[in-house]
């Protein structure tokens, strides 16, 4: 006997639910792997904390991941 989750899922992915959930249902962009240093240094030196961050990815129909161009501008 199946039973259906709240989700609307019939089985739920436990080791990566967000994701699942997310991308799947969702279909919902999430930022993984993300390297900040070079950002914060920057930061740094200007002594500037708050700035505009943009992300564009690439439009691909049926897939969960893209390359991206962000863009921080203070």
């Amino acid at each position: 006997m199946s039973h259906q989750l709240p989700s609307g899922f019939d089985t739920l992915d436990l080791i990566r639910p967000i994701h699942v959930v997310s991308l799947v249902a969702l279909g919902l962009w999430l930022i993984d792997n993300m390297q900040l240093a070079e950002l914060a240094g920057v930061c740094a030196a200007e002594k500037r904390w708050e700035f505009l961050f943009t992300m564009l990815p690439w439009r691909f129909v049926g897939v969960t991941s893209s390359a991206t161009n962000p863009v921080a501008m203070f």
